[in-house]
């Protein structure tokens, strides 16, 4: 993902925002749902478990995901994930990480942004932000209705960006996590991950950072912060200054991953205590 970030910043020469280079989208005419080669046996949903959904968002897009729940009566009172994936491929690449939030006891649901799956259009800012309202309104609403103690926003890498809007003002939730995730659009050009001019990017787009302290307030467990420490394209650095700044008095935690590179954090030994400890 670090290589397909230079090479199309490097193309940003008269570009005005970048919307266009933080995105990088596999469209599909239908999913696969593929489990890694190595995911655990306990990863892989059974096929009454989950079932696909379409929510619509503000401006009549058509956002396609997946329900994942747990198996009978229990699904009722399960913590209830909202996942935003990356900013890569789409539901089909994210399949196992599903699972395997679904393995920790949760409900799931996952979706595709626009452009990204089969969710029809062009990815940007705030097309993205309007796809996962469409996903949140729709686990508020029957037959879902998730209240908001069991509602957690998850966001992995560029998705965190996603949740953390979604939680700075979108009402109370359970909890935010997230997992890789860059401060701001400026941060991923501070660090080198993002090579474009400085003068393309302003601390407002994605900013992570300057939400957080809103999101933290209205996530009732706070915020759970996951980076590995040799993640060398959202660099470490970016979850230690969105800790920094949310407030002390809101609880929040930072897992460092050791050895963990951008992708396999979930991987890591601490990784599902520490989950299982938070949704709980």
């Amino acid at each position: 993902m670090r290589k397909t970030l230079l090479l199309l910043g490097s193309l940003a020469v008269s570009c005005a925002n970048l919307d266009g280079f933080l995105f990088n989208p596999t469209p599909l005419a239908a999913y696969t749902l593929p489990y890694d080669t190595d995911a655990p046996a306990e990863w892989r949903v059974a096929a009454d478990q989950y079932e696909a959904i379409t929510a619509r968002a503000a401006d009549g897009t058509t956002v396609y995901g997946y329900y994942l729940h747990q198996p009978g009566p229990a699904a009722a009172t399960a913590p209830t994930v909202l996942y935003c994936h990356g900013n890569a491929d789409n539901i089909d690449r994210y399949w196992t990480r599903a699972g395997h939030l679904h393995a920790l006891g949760a409900n799931v649901l996952i979706f595709d942004y626009r452009g990204y799956g089969r969710t029809a259009g062009t990815p940007t800012e705030d097309g993205v932000y309007q796809d996962a309202r469409a996903m949140l309104t729709l686990l508020r609403a029957a037959p879902y209705s998730v209240a908001p103690a069991r509602l957690y926003l998850y966001g992995y890498s560029l998705g965190g960006a996603v949740a953390t809007e979604l939680a700075a003002h979108d009402g109370p939730n359970a909890g935010l996590v997230l997992e890789s995730t860059f401060a701001n659009a400026a941060a991923l050009v501070e660090d080198g991950s993002l090579f474009v001019s400085r003068a393309l990017v302003s601390g407002i787009v994605f900013d992570t950072r300057g939400k957080i302290a809103q999101a933290a307030q209205n996530a009732a467990a706070g915020v759970l912060l996951f980076h590995g420490t040799a993640d060398d394209f959202v660099q470490p650095s970016n979850s230690e200054r969105i800790a920094a700044a949310i407030p002390a008095a809101l609880h929040h935690e930072l897992v460092r991953v050791s050895g963990a590179d951008h992708g396999t954090v979930p991987h890591g030994p601490v990784y599902d205590p520490a989950l299982r400890g938070f949704l709980r």
